[in-house]
């Protein structure tokens, strides 16, 4: 019997698994398999989804964590300061959604704040929240939340100045929301969509006066890439309406948005754009529709935010398993459509142990099927970790 494992490791922001085998007769064969550091891949938690996706500053509001084998919710984690969670409960008793009541600092950072959902049965992968300075509003919407009300020019959402609203731009979808401005105003919106992380949405603005006529639009931008802004000096007094919709009207429901409409700078650049820790520098900002804005902005002489990164993440030990049960752990993956494609029968995986293969590639391009193909490699025993060394004899069904 061969035994296999895999070491995985990151740089910057991209995770690498180097798969090899030990073989202790001619200096170790160990075959990949997978479950040893995870003998419980199947109670995981899954967090899918966040509602709402953003809050106000200074506030404290309730959210909801959707997804599954969300048994036993213990905390939030999230990776910068600003939000704190005061209570965490179960919402029905299928394990599918937890809610959380949760207070933003008057002082948290604008943007995006990173999370994670931790249970019992383990971590969820990292979803995001967002902070912002004005209230949030919710796209109006039918009773059965299936069709907005929004979507016609003549008809607009009501909003105020200073405001941000959630919606959704689904397909062949236009959402129209109106203000009231005054001459001379400063009248700025951008729409967060790509950048929530939940589907490839590449959203459209546009602010148009009472004859329908684009006063400003934007589409990508060099800043926010696929997300947009844009601003404008108010001609005169009256309503302006704000246009929100995915860019080829080819929307779904999961393409979420939230447009902050307000009063603020929009600019769309920075120079110089960086600057000698220590010291105060004076920037301009460019692209208001005000002009330059020059300010001086005190550097820091130590990194202020910064995200840490493992070069060696350790070692993961995977199948340390029969055929019949690496088959049904397979069957079991739900990111494993190649076992539905070409399913494997428990003869086929003994085999492939026998020829000392990879149960499963992980190398392999998405194009191709990931079942098979890495051959195994020899490894020396003694670079192994100090556990596994120092307990062969409890594995020696796996050694060959």
């Amino acid at each position: 019997m061969v035994v296999g494992f895999s070491m995985k490791f990151s740089t910057k922001k991209r995770n690498y698994t180097l798969m090899t085998t030990v073989n202790p007769r001619t200096l170790s064969w160990l075959l990949v398999c997978l479950q040893f550091a995870l003998p419980a891949l199947a109670f995981t938690p899954v967090l899918s989804n966040v509602q709402p996706r953003g809050g106000q500053r200074g506030t404290e509001m309730t959210i909801r964590l959707s997804g599954d084998r969300l048994y036993d919710p213990e905390e939030i984690l999230f990776y910068q300061s600003g939000i704190s969670v005061s209570k965490l409960e179960v919402v029905g008793d299928d394990h599918k959604a937890v809610k959380a009541t949760i207070s933003i600092a008057p002082d948290a950072p604008l943007g995006e704040h990173l999370m994670r959902l931790r249970c019992k049965g383990g971590l969820s992968y990292q979803r995001s929240f967002w902070v912002g300075e004005y209230p949030t509003i919710m796209e109006a919407r039918n009773k059965e939340r299936t069709a907005d009300l929004n979507s016609n020019f003549d008809r607009p959402q009501k909003i105020e100045i200073n405001q941000t609203i959630q919606g959704v731009a689904d397909k062949e979808d236009a959402d129209y929301y109106v203000v009231q401005c005054r001459k001379g105003q400063r009248l700025s919106v951008e729409v967060e969509g790509m950048r929530l992380g939940r589907t490839l949405f590449d959203p459209y603005v546009a602010i148009l006066n009472r004859d329908r006529f684009e006063l400003a639009s934007s589409d990508d931008t060099a800043l926010l890439f696929r997300d947009c802004a844009a601003s404008i000096i108010i001609p005169e007094d009256g309503p302006y309406t704000v246009l929100v919709r995915e860019s080829s009207y080819q929307g779904t429901g999961a393409c979420q948005y939230r447009l902050h409409v307000g009063e603020f700078p929009r600019p769309t650049a920075i120079y110089p754009p960086g600057a000698q820790p220590g010291k105060a520098h004076e920037f301009t900002f460019v692209g208001d529709p005000t002009g330059d804005l020059v300010g001086k902005i005190e550097i820091p002489d130590t990194t202020a935010n910064y995200r840490a990164f493992i070069k060696n993440g350790g070692w993961h030990f995977t199948n340390i398993k029969t055929a019949e049960e690496i088959k049904h752990k397979l069957k079991s993956y739900l990111h494993h459509i190649e076992f539905d494609k070409n399913p494997l029968t428990t003869n086929q995986i003994d085999e492939i142990i026998k020829d000392k293969i990879a149960v499963y590639d992980l190398s392999a391009d998405q194009r191709k099927n990931k079942l098979g193909g890495n051959k195994l490699e020899n490894y020396p025993i003694q670079n192994l970790p100090k556990f596994l060394i120092d307990n062969l004899e409890k594995y020696k069904e796996w050694i060959d």
